[in-house]
């Protein structure tokens, strides 16, 4: 059988001072990629000379494509519908693959099918590329990660886009992604999307670098509480719509979302019935050990409390 083609997607909107690092780190892997692809999503930077001078450099390697401004989604789109790789790992131009990445992912897709997506943690670096935290991030799920979606109301299980690589067979049935509803944090769409169709494997090794530098996207965009409730409820819709399609069982309830529902009841208050629902919620939250579900009820009871006294205060007056 001959070894699967792997492609890497690059996105790239103003992070032209970052581009060409995104490139190198990825012709620097120590397993070959077969090709990339590079979608600026309307740059107004200095990112068309970066690339232009790319495609010079290494025109037998890298295909550029220039869009109008119409978010990641779109970008993704458009990169996919160029591509030809088995194998799609996807890059945002801000951050670096470790030269070992593609070695190691490759090696697991090529041992078990059934695996549509792997995910691997990334290390927080600064603009000049140097390691803002020892911490590592906890270890993330393998699987079937459906019922745990289901269980958690839509919890965030994935790693950001630089830290996602997709089967091609997973990701043709998820393209297109819905471009106006994620112009940002299309790497979700692709994620919950995956759960839904396939196994996902979480690799719990470092293999790449997400810059913080004050710019990145998501961060940036600074949304209003209530706007990023309505991405929530987008998100739940979403994953819903493709469990409907491909018959899975269950279905997502935001209302089990733990931190949701913190939030909400926080905000707007509540009785003791929200109260006790979101305690059992902690309870039986399965991405928390039980030392982690005590702490966080050691936080929330007392606070809880207070809301309630103070809502009730206010009703009162």
């Amino acid at each position: 059988m001959r070894p699967f083609r792997f492609t890497a997607i690059i996105t790239n909107y103003n992070y032209g001072r970052f581009v060409r690092s995104a490139i190198d780190s990825v012709l620097s892997q120590t397993h070959r990629v077969d090709e990339i692809i590079i979608v600026d999503d309307g740059s107004w930077d200095c990112s068309h000379a970066i690339l232009d001078q790319a495609q010079i450099d290494l025109r037998d390697r890298i295909v550029v494509l220039h869009q109008k401004n119409a978010g990641q989604a779109a970008a993704i789109n458009a990169a996919f519908s160029r591509s030809t790789g088995e194998i799609i790992g996807m890059l945002d131009a801000d951050d670096l693959w470790h030269s070992n990445k593609v070695a190691e992912v490759m090696s697991i897709f090529g041992s078990n099918a059934q695996i549509g997506m792997i995910q691997h943690p990334l290390q927080r670096v600064n603009e000049q590329g140097y390691s803002l935290s020892t911490e590592t991030s906890k270890p993330l799920p393998s699987g079937d990660l459906f019922p745990i979606l289901v269980q958690t109301g839509g919890a965030n299980l994935f790693e950001p886009t630089s830290g996602l690589v997709l089967r091609r067979e997973v990701l043709q049935t998820i393209i297109p992604i819905p471009e106006q509803d994620w112009r940002l944090c299309a790497d979700g769409a692709m994620a919950y999307a995956a759960a839904v169709l396939s196994n996902i494997y979480s690799l719990n090794k470092v293999i790449g670098d997400y810059r913080i530098h004050g710019h990145n996207g998501y961060v940036a965009r600074r949304l209003p509480r209530e706007d990023l409730y309505r991405d929530l409820e987008m998100t739940v819709r979403y994953i819903n719509e493709w469990a409907e399609k491909s018959g899975r069982a269950g279905r997502v309830d935001l209302m089990d979302q733990l931190f949701y529902r913190r939030d909400r009841f926080y905000e707007e208050g509540g009785g003791l019935r929200a109260f006790r629902e979101i305690t059992e919620i902690i309870l039986r939250w399965p991405l928390y050990n039980w030392s982690e579900k005590l702490y966080f009820l050691s936080r929330f009871v007392p606070k809880a409390a207070s809301k309630m006294v103070m809502h009730r205060v206010k009703g009162i007056s």
